[in-house]
């Protein structure tokens, strides 16, 4: 009952999508035909890969692993019709906290769970010099102020003295934070990177990292899982990426 209570103690308002915009095709489609459309294949010219994507609801894959997951963490169903998930481990860096540290201040919030809440410093960390003050003002700045709020709330603060300093999306399954079935979260895009492991990690924005240091909640969209099925064969100069932004551009995010 905690978790449920600690998400609402903080009565933010979690991002939404207050016009209504759907994540991806709309349901009750049909599923786009086969087609031919060409990635080009280095100097071997087109390359023709079909491509089907199975985009309606009763195309969703059931019972998936995201299924599970998020269904282990749900604490409501918000009025957006979003999800309300409880995060397993929130990981904070130098460059989205200070703001949202900021916001905590402002309304007299703690940070909810400090068990689950760990923060390190990598974007700023300059390669030749690393003697304080940083030579950039920006790069001192941002590191004070983890430095300030990691103390001030006592976070968990892996800097360069405890030997565990690293890339934020990296340190977690690395130093063994990160495991299977469990939700992740972070103000970085590469957090999503952490579904290697089989959890559900999502790569925030710094009004959302106020939400989680306050809540240890997290308002997500349901996502559909799509099976896409391609066929074919890829050319000279063609790699895995291109073959993932044609299936984006074909299909939409």
């Amino acid at each position: 009952m905690r978790a449920s209570r600690s998400c609402w103690r903080a009565g933010l308002a979690v991002d939404g999508r207050p016009d209504g915009r759907p994540t991806g095709r709309p349901e009750g489609t049909a599923p786009p035909p086969e087609s031919g459309a060409a990635l080009a294949g280095g100097g071997a010219g087109p390359l023709s890969l079909p491509l089907r994507g199975f985009a309606s609801e009763a195309d969703m894959a059931k019972n998936t692993l995201y299924d599970k997951v998020r269904d282990a963490h749900v604490v409501t169903r918000l009025p957006t019709g979003q999800h309300q998930l409880f995060i397993g481990l929130h990981l904070t860096h130098e460059v989205t906290t200070p703001q949202a540290f900021d916001m905590l201040a402002e309304r007299g919030l703690d940070v909810a769970y400090l068990d689950r809440t760990v923060a390190t410093v990598d974007h700023i960390i300059p390669t030749d010099d690393m003697a304080r003050p940083y030579a950039d003002a920006q790069a001192e700045a941002m590191m004070a102020a983890l430095e300030v709020n990691a103390k001030r709330h006592n976070v968990k603060f892996f800097d360069f003295a405890s030997g565990r300093q690293g890339i934020v999306h990296v340190i977690g399954p690395e130093l063994g934070m990160v495991h299977p079935g469990m939700t992740v979260a972070c103000g970085d895009s590469h957090t999503a990177t952490h579904g290697a492991f089989g959890a559900l990690a999502f790569g925030i924005g710094t009004s959302q990292v106020r939400d989680v240091l306050a809540s240890q909640c997290l308002g997500v969209d349901p996502l559909g899982v799509r099976r896409i099925e391609i066929g074919g064969a890829l050319g000279p100069g063609v790699e895995p990426k291109d073959v993932t932004l044609h299936v984006i551009r074909r299909l939409g995010v």
